[in-house]
């Protein structure tokens, strides 16, 4: 006897065997084996099924070709998995647990004297190098073979392994398809009294495409609980001896009879047939198994509201207060809101955290923080002061009565810096409204930006009032800042007075204190100076109007009002801004007319001036410089002055007296010259 021997480059290559063949009319099949570490792909890599007699190999199927049959489970064999390849007019307990399904004629073979060929590519005789694996069973050229099939039973390999010997390779078998395989062990005694045996019941494939789809826990008073399924599938299918489970060890329902869901339909089971209740609050977790016990479906959720189901929208689960049993799942719309969270928090110091919310629906939204360290708010802007340096994990939670959004967020709580800084400029009495216009500067003397949100401002003598400062106020280094009354409530007394400023953990970065008993005058600044503070009149009580929208031209040569110097015009004053384009104010050129600066005392702030009941235009000298380049009108002391502050200058009248004086004496002189020769 001779050993026959193939070529093994793909052999070594692929790990795919021949498994298992099975002959009897039309339920042929095949098994194959893959040992190896790796799913390998089939179609891929161009696996074929070839047959012989004693010619050349013949072409039994391409696998993955849909000219050669259909793969309902794909074309994929597991690593230490079966692939099941049947006939097309197989019994359907064959075919219902097939891999592929040949369409082929040509795919059949009888039960002795044939081979069968497993390639990775097209076969053209027995020594071809593309073959992978080869069965010879019967009596076939007097070589070793496999053992002849016989009725009922199979041809299986020994262990999933190859020694090129189909002798010593394959038994005959009990029929296993896409299992592992079952020798027969023949008793010779028993073989004429051996009952015939079926083929048996191939393990059953259950659909998974049916799933949990809605809940409802907590009903209403009235309303019944319920859990409803939903066949996503394009058949329909049958419940028996499938499982539901809640949480609970005891907590079961088995389909005890034929129950069918039809192809894209809902079932739905009240609580008086699974018999388990579904948990208010806790958590909860409901399993649908299939009849095998394979986990088909699983949801959990934890606490439930009174009325509110809980429904998949196919891909995530979420609560609705649309109940809909036996129909297609409605949502409410989901709450929202803008979150803030802060950037700089600091151990032991208050930091802001806010939510503005809404909700399409018009809910009232109720707002839940969870700030990370065993404490919680249920305010929508509120504070909260971490203790410990550290990371925190924090939630906000907003609901509207039937769905929960859960926004999270992580909190670096550092230590609080200490950058150095000092006050420069008090300005406790200034012109006009205190409440406006009371003001402290505060220079940053450290080498990075500072951001003063979160400190205070103390003031008083003997005790103190704080007043945070609640807005952002950044400075750059070696910068100053004004803070106003608008950032931190403070007030300044306008005699004495003591002023901290604070840190966000209450620690003085810097103090001024004041005294002046007289009072302070309006307008007057305290300000640090090298090697102390001192009192002086601050520009700020001169402000400058920009330009007069319209006027009309003053004509001092004529009887109007006329002014000598330092004489006040009481006026009217109508429609005055502060900002207009200086190109709207006309200049005349100096004519022989009476000029005298005129100063205006304002009462109300307007952008018109009248002189007696009339419209004043307010002309500039060309010869005058300009106030930074723009001509102005400027207040000194609470009047406004019409023209710019220019040099003190001989009246050009005086002048021109001058002026006339000196031509008049030159003509006299020429005269006396000319008669008293």
């Amino acid at each position: 006897m001779a050993l026959f021997v193939f070529q093994a480059s793909a052999q070594q290559e692929f790990p795919v065997l021949i498994n298992e063949i099975y002959a009897t009319d039309s339920n042929d099949w095949i098994e194959l084996y893959n040992g190896g570490d790796y799913d390998i792909d089939l179609a891929t890599e161009d696996f074929r099924l070839y047959k012989s007699v004693s010619s050349s190999p013949s072409l039994l199927m391409r696998i993955g070709n849909a000219a050669d049959g259909s793969y309902p489970r794909g074309t994929m064999i597991k690593s230490k998995g079966y692939y099941l390849i049947v006939r097309d007019d197989a019994s359907e307990n064959i075919k219902d647990v097939a891999d592929a399904i040949c369409t082929k004629d040509s795919f059949t073979w009888g039960e002795d004297g044939y081979t069968l060929y497993l390639g990775n590519n097209a076969i053209t005789n027995a020594h071809d190098p593309d073959i992978v694996d080869m069965v010879r069973f019967g009596y076939v050229d007097e070589t070793d073979s496999a053992p002849k099939i016989v009725e009922d039973k199979s041809i299986g390999r020994l262990g999933g392994i190859s020694t090129n010997d189909n002798s010593e390779d394959f038994s005959l078998q009990n029929p296993t398809p896409g299992e592992e395989n079952e020798e027969f062990i023949e008793e010779e005694e028993e073989e004429e009294e051996a009952e015939e045996k079926e083929i048996p019941e191939p393990a059953k494939i259950y659909s998974d495409k049916i799933r949990l789809n809605e809940l409802l826990p907590n009903p209403e008073k009235g309303d019944e609980e319920y859990i409803e399924l939903y066949n996503a599938g394009s058949a329909q299918e049958d419940l028996f001896g499938w499982t539901l489970h809640d949480g609970s060890k005891s907590g079961e329902y088995k389909f005890a009879e034929h129950v069918i869901i039809g192809a894209q339909d809902f079932l739905v089971l009240l609580k008086n047939v699974f018999d388990f209740a579904l948990n208010n609050s806790g958590k909860e977790t409901v399993t649908l198994r299939d009849a095998a016990g394979k986990i088909v479906s699983e949801v959990s959720y934890s606490g439930s509201k009174k009325g509110v189901s809980y429904n998949s929208d196919g891909t995530v689960w979420r609560w609705s207060k649309f109940l809909t049993p036996g129909k297609e799942n409605i949502f409410n719309s989901q709450p929202y809101g803008k979150i803030k969270i802060p950037k700089d928090v600091y151990e032991k110091v208050y930091a802001d955290f806010s939510v503005g919310t809404g909700d399409a629906d018009g809910d009232t939204v109720k707002v839940t923080w969870d700030f990370g360290d065993k404490h919680k708010s249920y305010l929508a802007k509120t504070r909260h002061k971490y203790l410990k340096k550290g990371t925190y994990n924090g939630s906000v939670k907003l609901s509207d009565g039937n769905e929960d959004v859960v926004h999270e967020f992580i909190i670096k709580v550092e230590e609080i810096p200490h950058p150095k800084v000092r006050i420069t400029f008090v300005n406790a009495n200034p012109k006009g409204s205190d409440t406006k216009n009371e003001t402290i500067t505060v220079e940053n003397k450290s080498k990075k930006k500072i951001n003063l949100n979160g400190w205070s401002i103390a003031t008083g003598w003997k005790k103190f009032a704080n007043h945070p400062i609640k807005e952002d106020v950044e400075i750059k280094k070696n910068k100053a800042k004004e803070i106003t009354r608008e950032v931190s409530s403070f007030t300044l007394n306008n005699k004495k007075d003591k002023i901290e400023l604070r840190y966000p953990d209450g620690k003085v970065a810097y103090s001024v204190k004041y005294k002046k008993e007289d009072g302070i005058e309006e307008g007057e600044v305290y300000r640090k100076i090298k090697g102390g503070w001192e009192w002086y009149q601050s520009q700020k009580s001169i402000k400058f109007i920009k330009s007069i929208k319209q006027s009309v031209e003053i004509d001092i040569t004529s009887n109007s009002s006329l002014v000598t110097e330092n004489s006040v015009i009481k006026s009217s004053v109508s429609e005055m801004q502060e900002d207009v384009d200086s190109s709207l104010i006309s200049e005349f050129p100096v004519t022989g007319s009476l000029v005298t600066e005129i100063p205006v005392e304002v009462e109300v702030e307007n952008k018109f001036i009248t002189l007696n009941n009339e419209l004043v235009e307010i002309e500039l000298l060309k010869v005058n410089p300009r106030v930074l380049g723009v001509e102005s009108v400027r207040e000194v002391d609470g009047q406004y002055l019409l023209t710019p502050e220019i040099p003190e200058q001989e009246h050009y009248a005086v002048v021109f007296l001058k002026s006339i004086s000196l031509k008049m004496n030159s003509k006299l002189n020429s005269l006396l010259n000319y008669f008293f020769k």
